[in-house]
């Protein structure tokens, strides 16, 4: 790993995320300040104003800082305190990553950015950093309806069960039969809607894509050994040293159902290095080795293991 050390800005052979064509590259950090520049790209980028004549639709790229110390099994989430950008930004309240967007109409476009970011305070000195990023969509804010009047377990209001209930503001909602009120077929007693749950109204934004094998491994790779045995099938414990069922998402010696997600049959004690395999040839990462496929046998607790790691929500549920 490249190593900072202090009183000079070098140069950090960048992680380079991809989904749908999202690189970061060429970046830097001047350790003193704890200011890191780099590029950011992504293709297909789009920006439609008065769709319908209602509202306007965007994508944009969610950007997270990780760092460890020089020589460390630990990786840490870094806080972004400041951010600048040749496009529009805003860094999240929570300060654990910044969104970035082209606010011009534009259509399958190629983004080309550079971004600039101080970090919070960092734990220790001379660390090594990764930069990781996920195209989003912004949904806008808009009254919408849940439940359709026909489905079972739909959703209703006004006591009627073919009327979708409407949601028409962010606010709270009562869970009775009344006017203005709303229920689910087939349910029983729930709580009332509170004023701060996430319901879909208020503008929001979300993944573009799902979860991919390489944006999956980037998350394994800053794991704990310990982690890495959590949040695979195959055995990877601590005691073992040698894996037979190399493809560790199936728990499987060869592809299954198209996971390439792969490890060295020697894995020591350490942190694993995992890397992806689809064709099986034990060259990693190749053009045909599967590393922009959806990521599957993701569990549950796997699904919000990355998202939280990525410093996203599971999207809330109605």
């Amino acid at each position: 790993m490249q190593k900072f050390i202090l009183l000079f800005t070098l140069l950090l052979g960048s992680n380079i995320s991809r989904s749908n064509g999202l690189d970061i590259t060429n970046l830097s950090c001047n350790e003193i300040t704890s200011v890191l520049s780099f590029d950011l790209s992504w293709e297909n980028s789009f920006l439609v104003e008065d769709v319908g004549g209602i509202c306007t639709i965007y994508d944009g790229a969610w950007i997270i800082v990780k760092y460890a110390l020089a020589e460390s099994d630990q990786w840490h989430h870094a806080d972004v305190v400041a951010a600048t950008s040749s496009e529009h930004y805003f860094m999240s309240t929570d300060q654990k990553g910044v969104m970035i967007w082209d606010n011009s109409p534009h259509t399958n476009t190629t983004m080309n950015i550079t971004v600039t970011v101080t970090l919070g305070t960092l734990t220790g000195s001379k660390h090594d950093f990764k930069v990781f990023g996920t195209e989003m969509v912004n949904a806008p804010f808009k009254t919408f309806e849940a439940g359709d009047a026909i489905s079972e377990g739909r959703y209703y209001m006004n006591g009627d069960t073919l009327i979708p209930f409407e949601i028409t503001n962010g606010g709270a909602y009562t869970r009775e039969s009344g006017l203005g009120e709303f229920d689910q077929v087939g349910s029983i007693v729930q709580p009332d809607m509170s004023a701060d749950y996430p319901n879909g109204y208020e503008a929001f934004w979300a993944m573009k894509y799902k979860i991919s094998t390489e944006q999956y491994i980037d998350f394994l790779n800053c794991l704990t050994r310990v982690q890495q045995n959590t949040r695979t099938q195959s055995d990877l414990g601590t005691s073992v040293s040698t894996v037979t069922n190399r493809y560790v998402m199936s728990g499987t010696s060869s592809v299954v159902n198209r996971n390439p997600i792969k490890c060295d049959q020697t894995i020591g004690i350490g942190r694993i290095t995992f890397y992806c395999d689809l064709d099986d040839d034990d060259i990693p990462n190749e053009n045909n080795d599967g590393n922009n496929i959806v990521c599957n046998y993701l569990s549950r607790s796997d699904v919000a293991a990355f998202i939280d790691w990525y410093a996203m929500r599971v999207m809330s549920d109605l």
